[in-house]
């Protein structure tokens, strides 16, 4: 199965620290890579958040320790700032896409997306996916954290109310998610379950060279990838630690354009010489003469075949007679016997 850029959300989220600058540089790298869309998360943290709203991240990683209050960092941009974003994507050929969590941000930005995103922790916040389903815009929604039954329930009701295109994204709502614990199975659980549905995957593990993870989704068949983005991996917390960077996203592309070259169909002419001088085709074991019937006992297959008789053409020869002298060591040639 074939993968390219143009199917990959790079998922910036709030790593553009609240600069505008930030945000257009991560735009940029991703235009100058082919990337299919870019996405940005538009909340306001006491839409979000309770006062006692504990972290379910790896402090180690990011070290604040309420949900609010990492919120309220990175919720400066508004609506304004949206649409700024918006139509630079727009200018710059590259899909904007934000994940809303709030049902003020759905209607505030529907005039400047094509599709909505939800978060997996919103799968179940049947409010926002009525607003977002009455948009009748195509849906992409993690569904990480969740069964198959709820994530059944939250499909049936975007369907009745107005969303006609789904798709669904695998993820591990672990950040990061280690790679024993990444479950690219349900991939194949969740086509099997949601065949009216597009399936993709949204990943969290921390990059790394081979990039075997990402991989290993498109083998399993995804249509869409999506991954965090940061314009510096080295910033302390936030989503950073687990994101892409230029690097890591230009090594990516590099290795889809290795994984699609894999995916032709085998061709025979460029073995042309495997099979010309590593086949096998009739040599004489003894002076044959002219008249002489041939018998299993006057031939061997030895390479090369070159223009010899095929080796897999032997029984077929086995019984005719030489109409030339033949050495022992000599190819044997179809002209040089009757059929």
């Amino acid at each position: 199965m074939k993968f390219d850029l143009s199917q990959f959300i790079a998922e910036i989220g709030v790593n553009h620290e609240n600069s505008m600058e930030n945000a257009k540089l991560m735009i940029d790298e991703c235009v100058e890579l082919s990337v299919g869309a870019v996405k940005f998360q538009s909340y306001k943290a006491s839409k979000l958040a309770a006062d006692e709203s504990p972290a379910y991240w790896d402090k180690a990683k990011e070290p604040t320790t309420s949900q609010k209050e990492l919120f309220s960092k990175y919720d400066v941009f508004g609506i304004n700032e949206f649409i700024e974003l918006s139509k630079y994507c727009q200018k710059k050929g590259i899909e904007f896409i934000t994940t809303p969590f709030d049902t003020d941000y759905v209607w505030e930005l529907n005039d400047y997306v094509k599709r909505f995103k939800i978060a997996s922790v919103d799968c179940t916040n049947h409010i926002l996916l009525k607003e977002i389903a009455r948009t009748r815009k195509p849906v992409i929604m993690s569904v990480g954290a969740t069964s198959l039954q709820e994530i059944e329930s939250s499909i049936q009701l975007l369907f009745s109310h107005g969303t006609s295109e789904l798709t669904i994204l695998h993820c591990i709502v672990n950040y990061p998610t280690n790679f024993n614990d990444v479950g690219l199975k349900q991939i194949g659980i969740l086509k099997e379950k949601f065949p009216k549905c597009k399936i993709g995957y949204s990943d969290h593990t921390v990059p790394e060279e081979s990039q075997l993870v990402l991989l290993a989704a498109i083998a399993n068949g995804v249509d869409v990838i999506e991954k965090h983005y940061t314009f510096n991996r080295l910033l302390p917390g936030n989503d950073h630690y687990h994101a892409f960077g230029k690097k890591d996203l230009t090594e990516f592309s590099t290795n889809l354009a290795i994984w699609n070259g894999c995916q032709s169909q085998q061709s025979l002419e460029i073995q042309n010489n495997s099979i010309r001088y590593a086949r096998r085709g009739l040599y004489a074991k003894r002076d044959i003469k002219a008249g002489e019937v041939l018998c299993l006992a006057d031939v061997i297959p030895l390479r090369p075949l070159l223009d010899y008789v095929p080796a897999n053409a032997m029984e077929k020869f086995l019984g005719t007679k030489a109409l030339i002298n033949i050495k022992k060591g000599d190819g044997i040639r179809v002209e040089d016997i009757s059929e």
